[in-house]
């Protein structure tokens, strides 16, 4: 009788970024493919402060219950206000549920890398490396000997990994990007004009994404003569009453739409409908706006930061891809001109076949397969980790005041 394969994913509470998304796909489609599956995660009894108007990682799989096993604890303020100890905790004893020797890929949190680092001699711990910045390159550092396979984004992200940790083995450090579900490919959607469509996707006011960039090109492309419309997602109604200011100020309003959040839906629409994705981004891990765009046939053009360089010398990327350096506008547009040169057809085809061939979550989660499997049988090294009862009491007393405060003082 074959072995069944087994998988488990310990995320975060909340989906407040594509990290939990990716988790979600990603647990049901190996469970698909034959693998036994767990997904660990806590459960609000109630919405916690940080968790306002989220969706919760159990929601994201409510529809697919039954594909995956739920390994779940239900929390309430102990957890959501409880010291970090009583966290790492709860986590550890959601993992002591798994049988012994099961994989665990892990969120992007440090007390959940602490959790799985304490007993990364009965589970193997696979960390994944999010972002190209301080955070992840030291909570990886903090926890090299402990891991089992670390997973970059991208070739820059795996590349400083390995740089930082030369006592960990490179043959299990892996450039993987998070893979998407690749919406349906629909028939091309041809226009007569000759407006180019761009559109820019992201938090608006985070600024590591240079929102202001996007003045400065429309500046630009108005400049030359280049006929465009820019559709901005992502925006408050805050962001964008200043924004349209700036816009109008060089008489650019008029080929602006601001169109504040929308669902996943909604912007597979656009992209659809769209010529060119643009992403001004300081640093990134791998966007997952590019993968969002190059699956629904759009172009792109960004700056050459971690995750888009990957993908710069593709076969295929003269057809939809363009990549210019930071702060340099000119160059931007003359990207823009030549993607949107590209017949449209030749364009779309291109940019899906990319998206198929590098980011779809079959391919993302074979490579994962393939890391796993390449493991060697000898146990990590742990993290001491102690959680007493005196501990426990602290914690406790601390949340309940904690509690108090924020629910009800505040009322």
């Amino acid at each position: 009788m074959a072995v069944q394969k087994k998988i488990a994913f310990l995320s975060k509470p909340f989906h407040k970024g594509g990290v939990t998304r990716w988790m979600v796909d990603a647990a049901v489609y190996m469970s698909n493919t034959g693998y036994e599956v767990y997904f660990l995660a806590v459960e609000p009894k109630y919405e916690f402060v940080i968790g306002k108007a989220k969706e919760t990682a159990m929601k994201l799989l409510a529809d697919e219950q039954h594909k995956v096993h739920i390994v779940k604890k239900m929390v309430g303020h102990s957890f959501e206000f409880g010291t970090p100890g009583y966290i790492t905790e709860v986590y550890r004893d959601l993992l002591k549920q798994l049988e012994p020797g099961t994989p665990v890929i892990i969120a992007d949190y440090d007390l959940i890398w602490k959790a799985a680092a304490s007993l990364a001699n009965t589970y193997p711990m696979i960390g994944v490396l999010h972002g190209d910045y301080g955070y992840y390159y030291d909570i990886s550092k903090k926890y090299a000997e402990n891991l089992s396979v670390v997973a970059g984004v991208s070739g820059r992200i795996r590349d400083r990994f390995v740089q930082l940790n030369p006592g960990f083995d490179p043959n299990h450090a892996v450039a993987i990007p998070c893979g998407t579900v690749l919406p349906e490919f629909r028939p091309l959607n041809e226009r007569n004009d000759n407006v180019i469509k761009l559109i820019f996707i992201g938090r608006f006011e985070a600024p590591e994404k240079r929102v202001k960039d996007l003045v400065s090109i429309a500046a630009v492309l108005h400049a030359r003569g280049i006929a465009f419309h820019m559709d901005i997602v992502g925006n408050l109604p805050e962001s964008e009453k200043k924004f349209s200011q700036l816009f109008k100020d060089q008489s650019l309003d008029q080929f602006i739409s601001f169109r504040g959040w929308q669902t996943r839906k909604e912007i597979e629409n656009l992209l659809f409908d769209c010529d060119i994705l643009l992403l001004n981004s300081e640093y990134e891990g791998m966007p997952i706006v590019l993968m969002e765009a190059l699956s629904c046939g759009c172009g792109f053009v960004g700056t050459r930061v971690s995750g888009v360089e990957d993908y710069e010398f593709h076969p295929l990327a003269p057809d939809c891809i363009g990549v210019y350096t930071m702060g340099d506008f000119d160059d931007a547009v003359n990207k823009i001109q030549k993607v949107a040169a590209v017949p449209k057809s030749t364009r779309y085809r291109s940019a899906r076949k990319i998206a198929e061939a590098e980011f779809s979550i079959q391919i993302c989660t074979d490579r994962y397969v393939a890391a796993i499997n390449s493991l060697d049988k000898q146990p990590k090294p742990t993290v001491k980790f102690q959680f007493g009862l005196k501990d426990r009491l602290k914690s406790n007393l601390l949340s309940l005041a904690r509690h108090v405060k924020l629910r009800y003082l505040k009322r």
